[in-house]
C-alpha cells in the first residue's frame, strides 16, 4: 500500500528550506510589545474579572482595521479569525457593540470572521483542515481561540495532550507562514482571590507544558477585589518583559466599553497614598515588606511600588531585607 503524500515529506535540502525561511517576513510585531508576528501567544486570567475576551476582541479590532487603540498600535491590517466557544449569544453580541461605541472602531466591513459556540475541535482532522484552509485562503494575520481548552478534547493536565494541541496550533500558523499569530485564551487554576504573588506561568490551569510552548504570555491578574486595576504582564521569549496597569470602563447606560492602559512604574501609585503610607512609619525603625503591608493596609504589589519609589528618592533606606525611615537631621 502506497503511503499518503505529505507536503513536508520528503524533507527539503537545508539550503532550500533556509531560502524559504529567508523569503518570509522577519519576526517583528503585529502589535508592538503585545503580539509578535508568527507567534503562539497565551492570554491568561481568572474568569470574569480579568476581561480576557474584551481584550482579545480589542486586539481583533485593531488588527482588522489597522487603527490604534490606546498604546495598541498595529503595524499592519489584515483578516482575523475568532473561534469563540464561551458566552451567551446576546451578551457576546453586546460586547462587540459596546466596544464599538467605546473605542470608536466600527466593525462594519472589517475582515473579522467569527465562529460562536460552533463546537470546533481542532484535534479533529475535519475542523483543523477547515481552519488551516481558511487561514491560507484569507491570509489571516490573527487567530483567536477562546478558550484553548474548549477547542480540543485532550486532557489539559496531560503533557502529551498539550503537545498534540501545540501541533495543531503550529499547523494553523504555518498556513500563512511568517505572518499568522495564534492567541490562546486560558484560565487559571484558582478561582478565588489571592494577594500572593505567584509567577504568571505557575498559576496557569493544566499542564506546565503550556509555559514551555508559548512565544509570549499576556497575563491579566487581579489579586484582590480592592485592586483598582488589572495588572497586565507581557512576557516574551525574545523580548524584554513589561508590566502595565489596565482599567476597564464599562458603562451600561451608554452601552459603552473602553479602557485605560499605562506602563507600570513606581510613579503610578498616587502621591496621596504614597505620602499617607510614609507618614505612618517611625523614623529609625526597621520594617520588612510584610510589616509594611500590615502597617499600610494595602496589597503586596502597591507596597512594592511605594518601596521602589521611596528607595529611589532616598525617603527609605534598604538594609538587607528590611527598610528604614531615616532619622531627620536636627536643625542647627
Amino acid at each position: 500500500m502506497k503511503a499518503p503524500e505529505h507536503k513536508d515529506w520528503p524533507p527539503p535540502q537545508l539550503d532550500a528550506w533556509a531560502a524559504e525561511v529567508d523569503s518570509e517576513p522577519s519576526p517583528t510585531w503585529l502589535i508592538p510589545n503585545f503580539l509578535p508576528t508568527d507567534a503562539a501567544v497565551m492570554l491568561s486570567g481568572k474568569a470574569k474579572i480579568s476581561y480576557k475576551t474584551w481584550l482579545a476582541f480589542t486586539f481583533a479590532k485593531c488588527v482588522a482595521s489597522g487603527e490604534s487603540v490606546s498604546i495598541f498600535d498595529p503595524t499592519r491590517a489584515g483578516p482575523v479569525l475568532i473561534i469563540e466557544e464561551e458566552g451567551p449569544r446576546k451578551s457576546t453580541r453586546a460586547r462587540w457593540k459596546w466596544l464599538q461605541n467605546g473605542l470608536g472602531i466600527h466593525t462594519d466591513g472589517l475582515p473579522i470572521y467569527f465562529l460562536h459556540r460552533a463546537n470546533v475541535l481542532l484535534d479533529e482532522k475535519l475542523w483543523l483542515d477547515r481552519v488551516v484552509n481558511f487561514v491560507q485562503e484569507k491570509r489571516v494575520l490573527l487567530v483567536i481561540l477562546d478558550t484553548i481548552s474548549r477547542v480540543q478534547r485532550g486532557d489539559e493536565n496531560s503533557v502529551q495532550d498539550v503537545s498534540r494541541a501545540a501541533t495543531f496550533i503550529n499547523k494553523i500558523r504555518m498556513a500563512n507562514p511568517g505572518n499568522c499569530t495564534v492567541l490562546m485564551l486560558h484560565h487559571l487554576r484558582k478561582s478565588e482571590y489571592s494577594e500572593e504573588e505567584t509567577d504568571i506561568d505557575d498559576d496557569l490551569r493544566g499542564s506546565s507544558a503550556w509555559a514551555g510552548y508559548y512565544d509570549s504570555h499576556l497575563a491579566a491578574r487581579k489579586r484582590s477585589p480592592n485592586q483598582p486595576y488589572i495588572k497586565l504582564v507581557a512576557r516574551h521569549k525574545d523580548w524584554e518583559e513589561s508590566v502595565y496597569h489596565m482599567v476597564w470602563n464599562i458603562n451600561k447606560d451608554y452601552e459603552s466599553a473602553d479602557f485605560t492602559l499605562v506602563k507600570a512604574d513606581p510613579e503610578t501609585v498616587s502621591a496621596d497614598l504614597r505620602a499617607t503610607c510614609l507618614d505612618k512609619l517611625l523614623p529609625g525603625e526597621t520594617y520588612s515588606s510584610k510589616d509594611l503591608q500590615k502597617v499600610w493596609g494595602i496589597g503586596r504589589e502597591q507596597t512594592q511600588q511605594i518601596l521602589e519609589g521611596a528607595i529611589k528618592t532616598k525617603e527609605l533606606l534598604k538594609a538587607g531585607r528590611t527598610f528604614i525611615l531615616p532619622m531627620q537631621k536636627e536643625l542647627t
